[in-house]
Order: structure tokens, then C-alpha cells, then sequence
């Protein structure tokens, strides 16, 4: 589904619950139009070698990004999941070239992020893995809990690769957007040649309410 460019992106009651409940979106074909200027810009990061590099100042290096940042299809998604507060706290230019392991955003602080791949996910090459529900809190989840005590520190305590651990493969095309809450347990596996993504975190201030509280006067 494409969306006009001047026009914001209004999230469903359906999309806001199942983000409430499971801790994830994905909304399809959000950036067509900008994926060329996307791809563009990710395809310069400086990232010699073959290691995954990240660009904090992606912004900064390619300004054509700022209008896609600061466009209705991202502020619109953030005001939804987390009130008209919503902020922009940083935004990165991430090529990948080896597997992103289990873990979640958490040490950003509450929040939420926005990946948008310039390549697509599929199950058998560059295989973007979740875990429904696992954002809430340690100290509210006794699944959560679990997670933070095994999956970061002893990822073999299962016996399983580390893709597969029970989660949900999420099959997405360039130009998608997945969004994921910060305390979502993601994990990136299969990954064939450089897989690229600007990422995106917003989180939201005291007066709006929180990323699991939106703004009540958006449906």
C-alpha cells in the first residue's frame, strides 16, 4: 500500500494494538517513492572491508535523508505509537555484512525504532527475526525476564543456532518500514552480501504519555 507524500501516515486501531500487544509493525511499501534517494545515500556509507559498520552522523553526511526523517511517512508512524511528543533521538546508516544476534534496543531508553531496508528479508537469505511480546519490561514479564537472563549472555543454553529460537520471520521488500519497540528482542541471521538500513529511534516526552501510553487524541 503507497501513500501520497503529503500526507501522513495515520496508523489503524488495528495497528496500534497489535504494536501495544506483540511490540512490532510492519507497514508495507511506506517509502516507494523514496527508496531511490534511500538506496542512494546507504550506498555511500564509507565501509571498507567486511565487517558491519554503522554511520551515527548519516544525517549530517546526506541531508537528502532529513526529508524522509522528517516526513510525514516516519512522523506520522511516531506520533501514532508514541503521542504528538514524539522525537527524533538519533539515526543511523547501519551496512550489514555479518548476522545481528539476539537483542533489543533497551539501553536507548524507551522508545521505539524504525528500520527501513533498501534490501529485501526473506526467510532464507537476510532473515530478520522477532520475538511477539517480548518488549515489556523485565520486571513485568517473567518471559522478559528469561529472555534477559539467557539469550543475551548464553545464546547456546538452548541448543538450537541462533536463529533458531521460536520467534517470527518477518518477510519484508525494500521500501517496507518494520518498526519494533525498544525492548523487543530482534535479531538479523542469514545475511547474503551487504544488507543496508537507516534506522530511525524516536521516543516520546512526559506530557504525551509513553510508548506503551499514545497520545489519546489520536485514534
Amino acid at each position: 500500500m503507497s501513500h501520497a507524500p503529503t500526507a501522513t501516515l495515520a496508523l489503524s486501531p488495528q495497528q496500534l494494538g497489535h504494536f501495544r500487544i506483540l511490540g512490532y509493525l510492519l507497514l508495507r511499501q511506506v517509502l516507494q517513492a523514496e527508496l531511490g534517494t534511500l538506496r542512494q545515500a546507504l550506498q555511500a556509507l564509507p565501509c571498507p572491508g567486511d565487517d558491519t559498520c554503522s554511520d551515527a552522523a548519516v544525517l549530517d553526511h546526506h541531508p537528502s535523508l532529513r526529508s524522509i526523517v522528517a516526513g510525514p511517512h516516519f512522523q506520522g508512524i511516531a506520533e501514532g505509537l508514541l503521542g504528538t511528543s514524539a522525537t527524533l533521538r538519533g539515526c543511523t546508516g547501519r551496512v550489514y555484512r555479518q548476522d545481528l544476534g539476539w537483542h533489543n534496543d533497551s539501553a536507548a531508553g524507551p522508545g521505539i525504532r524504525l528500520h527501513a531496508f533498501t534490501d529485501n528479508l526473506a526467510a532464507a537469505a537476510n532473515r530478520f527475526m522477532l520475538i511477539p511480546g517480548s518488549q515489556y519490561p523485565a520486571s513485568d514479564s517473567h518471559y522478559s525476564h528469561l529472555l534477559a537472563e539467557t539469550l543475551h549472555p548464553q545464546p547456546n543454553l538452548l541448543g538450537l543456532p541462533p536463529d533458531g529460537v521460536p520467534g517470527h520471520v518477518i518477510t519484508a521488500m525494500a521500501g517496507d518500514i518494520i518498526v519494533t519497540d525498544h525492548g523487543c528482542e530482534y535479531g538479523l541471521f542469514r545475511i547474503s552480501g551487504p544488507c543496508r538500513a537507516l534506522l530511525a529511534d524516536f521516543s516520546a516526552g512526559t506530557a504525551h504519555g509513553s510508548p506503551h501510553e499514545p497520545d489519546k487524541a489520536r485514534p
